[in-house]
């Protein structure tokens, strides 16, 4: 049956209203995620050394991805800079960010300080990313990323204190806030477009593929 102009019109509201409902909602679901992070890694590790844990986690969304992937038929990279860059940010990312971020849980640091350091990312690519990669921050960009930094500070210190015993956990926190650092302008300068799932899948098996081995050769691969 042949649609009228009003049919159309209605499709083409539509989907501008879904597309405006992404806009926003995408935005508070991604902060809901992340936030989340935090508490919910401290609360594994109470029962799987680090990087047991995060090969387990590989595990299991490598699993759901790849079943993913054979419903949906995506893309895959279809040259080797691509897959060179997924391959980086794997290791930048899922080895380096979160295995380091886990590793300082485990040692001790508050998870609180943790958050803390590591939200100094968007502060250092604004740094570095002129020279690295010609991009521009504003002064409203700086104005709020600024704002949101003190604001997060004035929360945790104001909660604790870190005693000088934390160091070598702060150092390991450090660590995941240069591989997260390096990641963003990574992606900034050689970042190519690629689909969702399958970029995914690629960084988490190299993300399994360095933690595994090493959870087997330096860990008690136990969990309770």
């Amino acid at each position: 049956m042949a649609q009228g102009p009003n049919a159309h019109r209605v499709t083409q509201e539509a989907a501008q209203d879904g597309g405006r409902w992404l806009a926003i909602g995408g935005p508070i679901v991604f902060l809901l995620l992340w936030s989340a992070g935090f508490p919910v890694a401290r609360t594994g590790l109470h029962y799987a050394s680090p990087l047991t844990f995060l090969s387990i986690r590989f595990a299991l969304s490598i699993a759901v991805l790849i079943g993913v992937c054979v419903s949906r038929r995506p893309l895959w990279p279809s040259d080797m800079r691509s897959w060179r860059y997924l391959v980086v940010m794997g290791l930048l990312v899922q080895v380096m960010y979160f295995g380091l971020s886990y590793l300082s849980m485990t040692a001790g640091i508050a998870t609180s300080w943790l958050a803390l350091i590591v939200s100094l990312q968007p502060i250092l690519v604004s740094v570095l990313a002129p020279s690295l990669t010609g991009e521009r921050i504003g002064v409203r960009q700086w104005l709020g990323l600024i704002l949101a930094l003190g604001g997060s500070a004035g929360v945790i210190l104001s909660r604790g204190t870190l005693h000088a015993s934390a160091l070598g956990p702060v150092l390991l926190a450090v660590g995941a806030l240069i591989g997260i650092t390096a990641a963003m302008l990574y992606e900034k300068r050689a970042g190519t477009a690629q689909d969702p799932l399958t970029s995914n899948l690629v960084q988490y098996a190299v993300g399994f593929a360095c933690c595994a081995p090493m959870a087997f050769f330096f860990e008690r691969t136990e969990v309770q």
